[in-house]
């Protein structure tokens, strides 16, 4: 429960308890006669002989012998607000349910001062009263009533409403409410500030920065009179969104201190004024309210607020405040919503036009514009392109620049809504000691690398680029080209054939399912879904080319995709060359130009697609073991023997023994290169009396790299890569043998 509703709670319960008084006659009796029956539960606060509801209040006011100023509660301008000592609004809801617990309360007991049994003047207060408040309802009846002592029992409280002299006792509401040092509980949760877009000019300052007075100039904002500086609009609309409305606290503690005490010139964080409709508003951030720095005072000048009136803020309000001065300024080259993206265009230093490309709301879709290449934009990277131009920033910036060079460039950008054309010119640049360079990116300060000066129309600050932030800003239309080469999603293929280093791989669609020819339809199905996946679309990773009339080195081919169709005769084919990543396509319609494809997609080429399973045997099946001079055999009771001996460490023999018998293959090979000798000779002899012979090729490396199997008779030889794996587990393995024993 807050504040507010512990407050109405309490006025009601004490109101409450008024009859409970009555019926049980306990405690501290104010006097001993009786009220008079034509006065018992009679309301306190009648009009014209009628009972008033709270709306009939328009004023309250408070003075206390404690206090020098009075508190003054009003209704103006259709807000309730507190006018006196400070001024704030007040929460309306609990104000108004306030006042309609004053205006139904009701008599307990009425007596005169001095009458037998009764308390005399002096005994009541009343002589001194703790308060005088004045309640004023729209007729323009007062209300003048004097407030006594409190009586502990019941939470009743001796008053007088002049000009009869009659004591009264009833519900304590004022005391408990009105007669606080200020009735901070029945502030409003949060007040106005004008939204920025209402603004001409506002002023910021902090403890550690010189005051900024930023300048609105149709709509864009400056940090200077002349408008050639821009300032950071996203920043200073993220600060003005949390400032409107504004949403405070009241302290939980009583204050003690006043204003110029909290707010000194050290103790202030930060303060915003401006001006609007020659009011003034002046925003104050103070000091931490709590020790873990959870929040803080702060205070507002306004038509509605003064400034004395003391209120606390969370502390991510304060950390808007907090930041570089170089944060308020915008060091981006352009200032466009990309939201709002219209055109860029981008011509060189004769005319000719680089790139101009344009964005269709309706159809939701980037193209380009006159004079348009013959191929269409690439919607996934033309995002990227314009997002990030429109987030482009230099390293470093320099005030007053003025170019020394012809313009290499100039772009114009344009957003939807508005008229208005933002252009940037592209000087080169060579560093001059006499230039105070500021420094965007404070990791990289190296002048040399600064070759270039971008300059917006109508500004005096130029923004320094590198060679490849140059580079990005003149994208040409080559690099936008839609990077789809084909896409396996849209049209299906019958087949798919791949060729590399002699192999042929074909995969037939069958019945809605793939099959790999000459494989009894066992191949590595998931390697090849995978590589459906990466041609689903088929990226490519940047175009080399727009015409194959071009003239480049021929593309040398090592690998060849083919896809078939069943209703075209004419089928695609991806000639690549791995070496380099470049590759090129003869389609259906036609795909003019080389390409280069992602690194991703090479390696999907060099998977072994046929089913990669070379040998399986169970290591009961095998009878003992021939590598080179050595013999690994195997008794009855399972004991493995190493060149007749008993070998101490049987799982090493084991090991070996596992890693033989079950063989996959890397890659397969129609036949290892002639000249090659195998590096290790083993004959697998198995328990039925058959031998498979293994052949290994470590070409100069540690870990052998190739391999032969010799099937018994009348199986054909089959030349395969070993995986890492498991050359290094046979290395391992028959090192450690011949080590132990040799």
């Amino acid at each position: 429960m807050n504040n507010k509703s512990t407050i109405i709670l309490i006025a009601v319960v004490a109101a409450l308890g008024i009859a409970y008084y009555l019926m049980t006659s306990l405690g501290e009796a104010p006097s001993s006669n009786p009220i008079p029956s034509s006065m018992q539960g009679e309301l306190l606060f009648k009009d014209n002989g009628q009972p008033i509801s709270g709306s009939d209040i328009t004023k309250i006011v408070v003075e206390k012998r404690i206090i020098d100023k009075p508190i003054i509660l009003e209704y103006k301008d259709n807000v309730w607000q507190q006018t006196s000592p400070v001024h704030f609004p007040l929460d309306t809801k609990y104000t108004q349910e306030l006042f309609s617990v004053i205006s139904n309360l009701r008599i307990s007991e009425s007596f005169k001062p001095g009458q037998a049994g009764s308390p005399s003047l002096a005994e009541t207060e009343l002589d001194e009263p703790i308060a005088k408040i004045a309640i004023i309802l729209k007729s323009g009846k007062t209300y003048n009533i004097s407030v006594g002592k409190e009586i502990k029992v019941g939470g009743l409280a001796y008053i007088n409403i002049a000009p009869k002299d009659n004591i009264l006792v009833t519900t304590n509401v004022f005391q408990q409410i009105l007669t606080t040092a200020e009735p901070k509980n029945l502030w409003a949760g949060q007040v106005n500030i004008p939204s920025v877009s209402q603004l001409d000019q506002f002023t910021i300052q902090t403890s550690n920065q010189t005051p900024i007075t930023f300048y609105n100039k149709n709509g864009d904002w400056y940090i200077n009179p002349q408008a050639t500086e821009r300032a950071n609009s996203e920043n200073i609309d993220l600060l003005f969104a949390q400032l409107s409305p504004l949403k405070i606290q009241t302290p939980a503690n009583e204050i003690r201190l006043s204003y110029d005490n909290i707010f000194t010139p050290t103790n202030t964080a930060a303060k915003l004024s401006f001006k609007l409709s020659d009011e003034n508003y002046v925003f104050t951030i103070g000091p931490a309210a709590d020790l873990n720095k959870q929040r803080y005072y702060a205070s507002l000048e306004s038509p509605m607020t003064s400034g004395n009136a003391i209120f606390t803020i969370p502390s991510e309000l304060t950390d808007l405040f907090d930041v570089p001065s170089a944060d308020w300024r915008d060091t981006r080259l352009f200032d466009i919503n990309p939201e709002l993206f219209r055109s860029i265009d981008i011509t060189n230093n004769k005319g000719e036009n680089i790139l101009a490309v344009g964005y269709d709301p309706i159809n939701a879709e980037f193209r380009f514009l006159p004079p348009a290449p013959p191929f269409k934009i690439d919607q996934q990277f033309a995002n990227i392109y314009i997002n990030s131009l429109f987030q482009a920033q230099g390293s470093a910036y320099i005030n007053d620049a003025s170019p020394t060079s012809e313009i290499l460039a100039t772009l114009i950008a344009k957003q939807y809504r508005t008229k208005k054309a933002q252009i940037v010119d592209v000087y080169s640049y060579t560093f001059d000691e006499s230039q105070t360079i500021h420094w965007i990116d404070e990791e990289d300060q190296n002048e040399n690398d600064l070759k270039y000066m971008a300059l917006r129309k109508g500004e005096s600050i130029g923004y320094l680029l590198t060679e490849s932030q140059f580079q990005m800003l003149q994208l040409k239309p080559l690099d936008l080209r839609n990077r789809d080469i084909l896409d396996l999603a849209n049209d299906l293929p019958q087949k798919i054939q791949l060729t590399r280093g002699g192999r042929s791989y074909s995969f037939i669609r069958v019945n809605q399912d793939w099959a790999l020819e000459g494989s009894s339809n066992k191949f590595e199905r998931r390697d090849f879904n995978t590589l459906l996946a990466a041609l689903s679309p088929l990226r490519a990773e940047s175009w080399l080319s727009y015409s194959d009339k071009i003239r480049i080195a021929p593309i040398n081919t090592d690998v060849t995709i083919t896809l078939s169709y069943a209703d075209q005769k004419q089928s695609n084919v991806i000639r690549i060359d791995t070496k380099t990543n470049q590759a090129e396509i003869q389609s259906v319609p036609p795909l003019t130009g080389r390409f280069k494809l992602p690194k991703h997609f090479l390696e999907l080429l060099e998977k072994e697609y046929s089913n990669r399973t070379v040998l399986t045997l169970y290591p009961a099946q095998i009878k003992s073991l021939q590598i080179n001079n050595n013999t690994i055999t195997r008794d009855n009771r399972g004991r493995y023997y190493f060149n007749g001996q008993v070998l101490k460490d049987q799982s090493t023999a084991a090991k070996l023994i596992n890693t033989l018998a079950s063989l996959q293959a890397s890659r397969y090979f129609n036949s290892l290169p002639k000249g090659e000798k195998a590096t290790d000779t083993i004959n697998i002899n198995l328990v039925d009396g058959r031998t498979y012979k293994l052949e290994l090729f470590t070409l100069g490396k540690f870990l052998p790299e190739n391999a032969v199997l010799y099937p018994p008779v009348p199986a054909q030889p089959i030349s395969f890569s070993l995986p890492g794996e498991i050359a290094q587990q046979f290395t391992e393995s028959y090192s450690k043998l011949t080590g132990n024993n040799e």
